[in-house]
């Protein structure tokens, strides 16, 4: 069992104690129901019973007078008894001891001071209740008396109609505020009390009664009725008393067709024809049974003290009571017109915002259409929107027009330790709406909101975070407009749903996008790492081979090129000096090209320290120049802040700048070659770059530009470790260096280096070498 189910099942038993706490009925009562048959009755001791109670006495003589046998000659409890019988005597008894227990009840409640004038709704009408009951059992005695082949005795009837309703006056009785609120209920739907009950209390007024029948001990015939009547003809079971519950059923849709009593159901009464025809009675009363029937119900609450109204008096009180019911039905129908217009206007308001001409491909262009929508619904002169991806984030603040036309977005710092959030928006926003002037969440937003006419009067609608909770995204709809928009809260609540839908539709598509955005990034990183893995597997084994190379091919490349150069001074032929210079300098280039695979392979640790940029410039250009055959073979122009600083090994960094400003020289044949350095003030690294005038980078060289020994000049002109040195050396200093063709022509290099936290900025010095 769930729960509710084992919540719901307790409430139940805990009304079920506060029944069987009623008291029980009168030994007057309880020992005239023991008798079974006149046979059995002991008739000086019924009588004695009954007379011992001047009250009951002579309630029973006038219930008696007014059966219609005997008349005004029944003046003693004998002559009852001998002129109606037992059953007729007995059957007003108890009808008079169940009058008598609910009435003492009813008082007891009035005495404890219940106060019901602070109840939302008005309390039950017990008197129009207890005239109704009348009315059902004088209905039901008249069926019974005028339908020949009926079995059901009037006086059975007659009480089985009186106590019909027995439950619902004990839930008025035990739960006086709850059945107050269930006839309120059942009025304001137009629908009988049954059903609400049991979705309220988890029982209705059916099973209520039965119970304490039960518990009183009242015949099963009575038992029955209480539970069974009203039910659909098709729904009653085929029970011994089934014709004494259709009885009932069609003498209490009689009484409720002609408004006698107050009845407790609002709902379509039962066919009368249909339960006449079920059960073989008589013709429905209001074919002929209409004035006798009503001067009976006159005659038995006078007796009883419920009403002293006569026949016609009554017959008026019910038109009059049908009048009001009809006019509470023509209220209840003008205001579901009502409410269907206004449900109508948010369902145009709805269709009418999806067909908008725009998009909803970002946040700005959502929310300017719900500005629009909230415009031509609530007509705000003044809207505007506060947008926030997460607590503690900036928030994005729209402005519009009274047309909901976007003038402005701007971002909005949140206040300093402040979170807004889910959690501050539902105490910023209630169903009714706020004014900015009682928000203490968000004061800080009136600074930014000035150019509205009045802060005071704004109006908080929250379209996002405010109801969902958690940490989500988080908007807010200002506006000056209607605190609903001119709707009830159902229906614009719905509208602000169908806003509230697109806008959260918009956020995920700009989140998707973003996360698209960072999984290329994402996939541009791994591929560039996973090419520096590569290439650094590669150095790897290359480092290996050099390591080797260089201690087996050291030694014997010394002595090559110390003796090649003491032949050169011995041997006095030109051409055999000639040839073992050559064969000198092949040893030289050799060593030379092991000690950068080296470097390449396993270089040193750099020594970071603080070098103007102009002398890592002047220092790569004396590098170049005796490479290149002198500084007159190139020409070089140099734009460079004289205080601009790097930050690494000096020595790595011109040897670095060296390789590409030599690779420059070539490729430009002598021409102009421009060096530009600017410190980047977003990400505060100092940026070389050295542009060249040649042809520029092929595609298969911007491709393979940084692989060892890679080169598209000549044979023997160069080894092809250039570019893959100086990036090197970039690298262990924290840089490196980008490639690209320039716009206007050639191929420029750039070097990312390192720079100190703080420079002084000064003017930018041009030169020409």
């Amino acid at each position: 069992m769930t729960g509710e189910a084992a919540s719901r099942g307790r409430q139940i038993e805990l009304i079920l104690e506060r029944i069987d706490r009623l008291p029980t009925l009168p030994a007057i009562a309880v020992r005239l129901m023991s008798i079974s048959s006149a046979e059995e009755a002991d008739f000086p001791e019924v009588m004695r019973l009954i007379e011992s109670d001047p009250t009951m006495t002579a309630t029973i003589l006038g219930l008696c007078r007014k059966s219609g046998r005997g008349g005004d000659r029944i003046d003693t409890v004998k002559r009852a008894v001998v002129m109606l019988g037992f059953e007729a005597v007995r059957s007003a008894a108890l009808s008079v001891s169940v009058l008598d227990v609910m009435s003492d009840q009813a008082e007891e409640l009035d005495r404890r001071a219940l106060d019901l004038s602070e109840a939302d709704d008005p309390p039950i009408n017990r008197q129009g209740l207890w005239k109704h009951a009348v009315a059902v059992a004088c209905a039901s005695e008249w069926i019974a008396r005028n339908s020949p082949r009926c079995v059901v005795k009037p006086d059975e009837a007659f009480v089985a109609g009186l106590l019909h309703d027995l439950g619902r006056m004990v839930l008025e009785l035990v739960l006086p505020r709850a059945s107050a609120r269930v006839a309120a209920v059942a009025e304001r739907r137009s629908s009988d009390s049954a059903g609400i009950e049991r979705a309220m209390l988890g029982l209705d007024h059916h099973t209520a009664g039965k119970r304490l029948a039960a518990r009183w001990g009242l015949p099963v015939s009575l038992q029955e009725v209480i539970w069974l009547h009203s039910q659909p003809v098709e729904s009653v079971p085929d029970r011994d008393h089934k014709a004494l519950i259709g009885i009932v059923t069609a003498a209490k849709a009689w009484c409720r067709e002609f408004h006698l009593g107050w009845s407790g159901d609002f709902g379509a009464a039962p066919d009368v024809r249909k339960w006449v025809k079920a059960f073989d009675l008589s013709p429905a009363p209001e074919d002929v049974g209409s004035d006798e029937i009503l001067e009976a119900v006159s005659d038995r609450c006078r007796v009883l003290r419920l009403d002293d109204q006569t026949a016609p008096e009554m017959l008026m009180a019910s038109l009059s009571a049908a009048n009001r019911r009809l006019s509470l039905l023509n209220r209840g129908l003008r205001e579901q017109s009502s409410r269907a217009s206004r449900l109508a206007r948010a369902l145009d308001a709805i269709s009418a915002f999806h067909a908008q001409p725009g998009s909803c491909a970002g946040p700005a262009e959502a929310v300017e259409l719900i500005a629009r929508s909230a415009s031509e619904v609530g007509g705000a002169a003044y809207l505007a929107a506060v947008l926030q991806d997460e607590p503690g984030a900036a928030c994005r603040l729209l402005r519009f027009s009274g047309g909901g036309r976007l003038e402005s977005d701007g971002v909005v710092d949140p206040p300093e330790g402040e979170r807004i959030g889910a959690a501050s928006l539902a105490a910023l926003a209630d169903p009714k709406g706020t004014s900015t002037a009682a928000m203490g969440v968000l004061p800080w937003l009136s600074d930014h909101l000035s150019d509205a006419p009045d802060v005071r009067k704004l109006r908080v609608l929250p379209l996002l975070g405010g109801e969902q909770g958690g940490d989500g995204p988080v908007a807010l709809l200002l506006h000056d407009g209607d605190s609903t928009l001119g709707l009830e809260a159902g229906e614009s609540a719905a509208l602000r749903a169908a806003w509230s839908a697109a806008l959260d539709a918009a956020l995920s598509g700009a989140a998707l996008e973003r996360a698209g955005e960072q999984l290329a990034e994402v996939a541009r990183d791994l591929a560039e790492t996973q090419g520096r893995l590569s290439e650094a597997e590669t150095l790897a084994r290359l480092g290996e081979m050099t390591a080797g190379a260089a201690h087996e091919m050291n030694n014997p490349l010394t002595v090559i090129r110390g003796r090649s150069q003491l032949l050169a001074k011995r041997v006095e032929d030109e051409a055999h000096r000639a040839d073992a210079l050559t064969i000198a300098e092949a040893a030289e280039h050799l060593a030379e090209l092991i000690s950068s695979l080296h470097l390449l392979a396993d270089p040193p640790a750099p020594e970071g320290a603080r070098t103007p940029v102009a002398v890592l410039i002047d220092a790569s250009l004396d590098v170049v120049a005796p490479a290149v055959g002198g500084r007159d073979r190139f020409e070089v122009s140099v734009e460079c802040d004289p205080a601009l600083v790097a930050v690494g090994d000096a020595r790595m960094l011109t040897s670095a700048l060296a390789e590409v400003v030599q690779n420059a020289v070539e490729a430009g044949g002598g021409s102009l070659i421009r060096i530009r350095a600017h410190r980047d003030e977003l990400d505060g690294r100092v940026w070389v770059s050295v542009k060249d005038s040649g042809p520029g980078l092929s595609p298969r060289a911007r491709k393979h530009a940084f692989d060892p020994f890679f080169s598209e000049k000549p044979a023997g002109r160069r080894t092809g470790l250039g570019l893959s040195r100086a990036r090197r050396l970039l690298e262990l200093n924290g840089g490196d260096v980008l490639l690209e063709n320039a716009v206007e022509g050639g191929a420029r290099v750039t070097l990312s280096i390192p720079a100190p936290a703080r420079q002084k900025p000064a003017a930018p010095v041009s030169s020409a070498a």
